[in-house]
């Protein structure tokens, strides 16, 4: 919430997990001890570890490129539950999330984009009707203009 407090008065930039810090990035997902205890349960801990840099978007493109393709989809999965665990904690209530109808699967996707960099990143989740997790992806990229 670092970014959004500079913007809001009324918005602590501290993290509402520790409370020791202020809330970046990548203190949420990754410099918070409560991140760090997920983290270190994982295979590749070390990768992500050495991969750490000053952005989020240096780290997820370091540990894409190292990582096979089963412990990418581990990543992108662990961030999201650290970024929801935070939003739980902010909001005081769980994320709500419906089901497809039926035998269907449904798709979230979500984008970011940095202007200045010319750089986007996108992530999509997969699930079933039983809301289990059948597949997800992360992935960063250039932008793409149209001009008229």
């Amino acid at each position: 919430m670092y970014n959004l407090a500079r913007r809001l008065p009324n918005v602590s930039s501290v993290c509402p997990i520790c409370a020791s810090i202020d809330e970046t990035v990548l203190h949420v997902l990754w410099g918070c001890f409560a991140a760090k205890t997920v983290w270190k349960e994982l295979d590749f801990y070390n990768c992500v570890k050495n991969s750490l840099d000053n952005s989020f978007v240096s780290l997820c493109s370091s540990v894409f490129s190292s990582l096979s393709s089963v412990q990418q989809e581990q990543f992108a999965w662990v961030i999201w539950r650290l970024w929801n665990r935070v939003n739980a904690h902010v909001h005081a209530s769980k994320i709500s999330w419906t089901p497809p109808i039926g035998n269907r699967l449904k798709i979230n996707v979500d984008a970011a984009t940095q202007v200045s960099s010319g750089r986007m990143g996108i992530g999509v989740v997969v699930r079933n009707c039983r809301g289990e997790l059948l597949g997800a992806l992360a992935k960063i990229a250039g932008m793409l203009f149209v001009q008229n």
